[in-house]
């Protein structure tokens, strides 16, 4: 089977079946067209190698098709098929180039052959296209290798005649070299060394001078012996070791000279070949001022450190102070407060006493009646023990509190209940308001409790202050608290219609000390220490506000949930 494609083109759909069948074991790929139209379509969609063509068929005949195809392709080789025997026929078939002719009926055995002569005609012209295609492209290769090989040998000759001269100008250069070395090495400001297996084999005059003595008691000696300071095991260890894993390496050593001398040397080594065998360079620098200074600033340095820590201690301490005074101003300003909630039980136990001091004299006094009383008197009492502990456990050092969940609601709730009565007597509407939810979080009680009072107070200052600026007295204080939960945090407003803040102080407020009251009216901490509660529970605080007109606060901490 041949590996070519052909295409016949015959109109008889029959002989066309018959051709297929015959050539199938023949040829490999082959396509079929009814007429010269669509054979001709066909030639361009497969490029065949080879066409077996009627002449004589509707729509266009075969010698057209034929035409069409030479215009565009004069080397295809096309056999064409005709049951005219007319001359005139072939001579224009000849005309067009065609390789072969076929009167009809076609017999088998000439279809066959003509079809296998031409197959092997077009496998032999593609090897030989082939070959010439790998004869031009082998002898281009050549081409370009002959290119390249002289242009290497132009290149390595210039190379030769290049490095011939820079033999001959580095050999002048390694005398000039060699002998400006030697004057380095002699007339260096640092002591040069070479020692091998921890021997000194050689010196420079500075080394010498450093040490203090002639060369001849050096040369030959180990020169851990004259190192005095704690690290010279570890230095005649480095210099015995075969193979350093470190080939450059520094220490600073105390040596003592023939003289009895002290003196500190920074040596820096590095590992070289000398005469094929690993040889240390050292290369040791006086360090002794240095070493001396480094002393005496490290003693200052040490006294430095012990005074820096002092009054650090001493700013902590006074900024605890500060700290505790502003909750204890938060306090005074609840005082009125804390009272009117102190005396409701205190009325109430007065009442009960009363109560039985009267049924005493009636005579009219049973059990029953005085265990319900008692009952009665004793919640009272709790009710101020729990209040105040509460103002105790407040007021008290939070630093080291631990984190536990707190409800957000009822911290909220506990501090309005502490300045309710003072803000009615200031005539401030605070309300508050939430809806039904989840509102736990992690952090201490008592520590959100002064964050949201210091923010009340502030809002209560502003209202004041606008309240005082109205010129009317139809202006109404308003605060409000409202609380709500977004996706997985807390949300506390608090918002108040007060002076607002100003442009120019905005950006103070959350400094520490920075304070817009007079020095008996605050201490300027309040939304500094705020703000770091809030940032220690993994929250955030957020201000907006509009002067003259309004202030809001949010606060934003992480909702625990279960």
């Amino acid at each position: 089977m041949f590996d070519i494609k052909l295409l016949i083109v015959e109109d008889d759909p029959i002989i066309r079946n018959i051709y297929y069948r015959v050539l199938e074991k023949t040829v490999n790929e082959m396509h079929l067209a009814s007429n010269g139209e669509e054979g001709l379509q066909k030639y361009f969609d497969i490029k065949p190698d080879l066409i077996l063509s009627d002449i004589k068929m509707p729509i266009m005949n075969g010698l057209d098709m034929i035409r069409e195809i030479r215009d565009r392709n004069a080397n295809v080789r096309i056999i064409i098929m005709s049951a005219y025997g007319e001359s005139r026929y072939f001579l224009n078939a000849i005309e067009t180039g065609v390789k072969g002719f076929l009167i009809k009926p076609v017999k088998n055995e000439h279809l066959i052959k003509i079809v296998t002569e031409q197959a092997n005609d077009i496998l032999l012209e593609r090897n030989l296209a082939e070959a010439e295609k790998r004869r031009i492209e082998a002898e281009k290769e050549l081409i370009n290798m002959n290119i390249t090989l002289e242009k290497r040998v132009r290149e390595r000759t210039k190379e030769l005649e290049l490095e011939i001269a820079e033999r001959t100008n580095a050999q002048l250069l390694l005398r000039e070299s060699e002998e400006k070395y030697r004057l380095i090495y002699e007339n260096a400001s640092d002591g040069i060394l070479l020692v091998q297996n921890g021997i000194i084999i050689l010196l420079n005059p500075t080394m010498v001078n450093l040490m203090q003595d002639i060369p001849r008691n050096l040369i030959g000696k180990p020169l851990y012996k004259f190192i005095k300071s704690k690290n010279a095991d570890e230095i005649k260890e480095y210099f015995l070791d075969e193979q350093p894993l470190e080939t450059e390496k520094s220490f600073e050593v105390m040596i003592s000279t023939k003289r009895e001398k002290q003196k500190w040397l920074e040596l820096k080594i590095n590992i070289i070949d000398w005469d094929n065998e690993a040889g240390y360079l050292v290369f040791a620098s006086n360090i002794t001022l240095r070493k001396l200074a480094q002393l005496n600033l490290t003693k200052l340095n040490k006294n430095l450190e012990k005074r820096v820590e002092s009054e650090v201690e001493k700013v902590k301490s006074q900024q605890q102070l500060l700290i505790q005074k502003s909750k204890l101003e938060s306090l005074g300003e609840l005082s009125a407060g804390l009272a009117h909630e102190i005396n409701q039980p205190l009325g109430g136990i007065s009442m009960g006493l009363e109560n039985i001091i009267y049924k005493i004299a009636e005579g009219d006094l049973n059990t029953n009646y005085i265990k319900s009383k008692i009952n009665v008197l004793f919640q009272d009492i709790d009710r101020i023990k729990n209040i105040i502990e509460h103002v105790r456990i407040f007021s008290r050092d939070q630093q080291r509190a631990d984190h536990s969940i707190i409800n957000v609601i009822e911290v909220i709730s506990k501090s309005i209940s502490l300045i309710n009565r003072q803000y009615l007597n200031h005539s401030v509407d605070l309300q508050f308001t939430y809806p039904e939810g989840i509102y736990t979080t992690s952090g201490n009680a008592f520590k959100l409790e002064q964050v949201i009072l210091n923010m009340l107070s502030n809002s209560k200052s502003a209202v004041d202050k606008r309240a005082a600026q109205a010129k009317n007295h139809d202006f109404n204080k308003k605060i409000k608290i409202e609380v709500e939960t977004e996706d997985d945090f807390i949300l506390i407003y608090i918002s108040d219609n007060g002076i607002g803040i100003s442009d120019k102080i905005f950006d103070k407020i959350f400094d520490p000390f920075f304070t817009t009251k007079d020095e008996e009216s605050g201490t300027g901490l309040g939304l500094s220490i705020s703000y770091g509660i809030i940032k220690e529970m993994n929250g955030l605080i957020r201000v907006e506000s509009s002067p003259q007109e309004c202030t809001k606060l949010t606060i934003e901490l992480p909702l625990i949930k279960g």
